[in-house]
């Protein structure tokens, strides 16, 4: 039964929707594109906004094609590897660096195996049906809620909150494994 308004909106979205004025930029189809933005937008084919918008869709999509050159690097660099040369940038070095140590540190956590392990243990120590879930979901949440707490309590006392999320997140572990 679940996997009727599944069935439907695969349907709908095949069937009704138009396709995306992006999808259609890139597929050099800038006719049908203003059509269905003239549409979404409620406005007419000749409207300002959507002109304005067209022409941002167009820069973004030969800014993908050509990573290195509209504000790129200049040196014509083509294709993904342009892209990913972008990661590299001044402005987005640090932010990516800061994702990648936040994500390999969420992993030494042992969060995965406290997930995955909960309704196992909670089975051993005498819990059965529907309890198991309940609780496994509950342990989820607050090991979702209590950092989000301290966060709270941090802004308040100006404290810096990525600092605060990470320490967070190990003490919630920490209360859980105990």
């Amino acid at each position: 039964m679940q996997i009727i308004p599944s069935i439907l909106l695969i349907l709908a979205s095949l069937l009704i929707l138009p396709e995306s004025p992006r999808f259609l930029v890139k597929k050099s189809r800038a006719d049908e594109a203003r059509k269905v933005l003239a549409y979404v937008r409620h406005l007419s084919v000749e409207h300002e906004y959507v002109g304005l918008e067209m022409q941002e869709i167009e820069e973004a999509v030969s800014r993908e094609d050509n990573p290195g050159g509209v504000g790129g690097s200049g040196n014509g660099e083509g294709g993904r590897w342009g892209l990913v040369s972008e990661l590299w940038w001044k402005g987005n070095r640090g932010r990516v660096l800061i994702g990648v140590a936040l994500m390999i540190g969420q992993n030494f956590t042992g969060i995965n195996g406290v997930n995955f392990y909960t309704p196992t243990i909670f089975k051993s120590i005498g819990f059965s049906g529907t309890k198991v879930v309940l609780l496994a979901s509950g342990e989820s949440n607050f090991e979702t809620l209590l950092p989000d707490f301290q966060i709270l309590l941090g802004l308040k006392l100006e404290l810096t909150p990525l600092l605060l999320r990470h320490n967070g997140e190990g003490l919630s572990e920490l209360v859980v494994d105990i």
